[in-house]
């Protein structure tokens, strides 16, 4: 599987300010591993990362990005910030976030805060389940070379998805993906 595709305008009219690029594959979370090659294109700012929903229904494009609910967490690594619309900065910058619902207890360890010299390079992003989710970890690596991992958990979040993104601009990140089923 393959995100190849090149976007070249934000999502809906609602949204504008969105273009979202979803793989159409619901993955069951504790059945599956992932390893995950991204190549980014001529782009500075981009995200990549995992949707996990305790059913199989996603927010579309059309509702808020990071619903805090409790459904849906996000985690998902970020080049670049936007602390205001429109306005990247930090294009060396590289960290691992996530959006947990209000939920700050499903983080059970942290060992990946930034990359700071981030200067484009291939990034992989390791992601592994034990068999009911409850420790799911995220290594995150630059050309082969260890930066980190976050373990959670996830119990009760049975789906995922995996999404690319980067607002206001055009982008494409190469991503090459293994999945393992269990």
């Amino acid at each position: 599987m393959y995100f190849p595709r090149r976007i070249e305008e934000g999502g809906s009219s609602h949204y504008v300010d969105r273009n979202e690029d979803i793989l159409d594959r619901i993955f069951e979370t504790s059945k599956c591993n992932f390893e995950i090659k991204i190549t980014p294109g001529k782009v500075k700012f981009w995200r990549f990362g995992f949707r996990f929903s305790r059913n199989e229904q996603f927010p579309s494009i059309g509702q808020p990005r990071h619903p805090d609910d409790g459904n849906i967490i996000d985690i998902h690594i970020c080049v670049g910030d936007m602390p205001y619309p429109q306005q990247w900065t930090n294009p060396t910058m590289m960290y691992l976030t996530h959006y947990l619902g209000g939920n700050n207890s499903l983080l059970l360890k942290n060992e990946f805060t930034s990359v700071n010299d981030y200067g484009g390079e291939q990034v992989q992003l390791k992601v592994t389940s034990n068999d009911d989710a409850s420790e799911v970890s995220f290594e995150v690596f630059t050309d082969n070379e260890f930066e980190g991992k976050r373990v959670y958990n996830l119990k009760g979040y049975e789906y995922c998805q995996l999404l690319a993104w980067s607002d206001y601009n055009i982008f494409t990140l190469n991503t090459e993906i293994r999945i393992t089923h269990k």
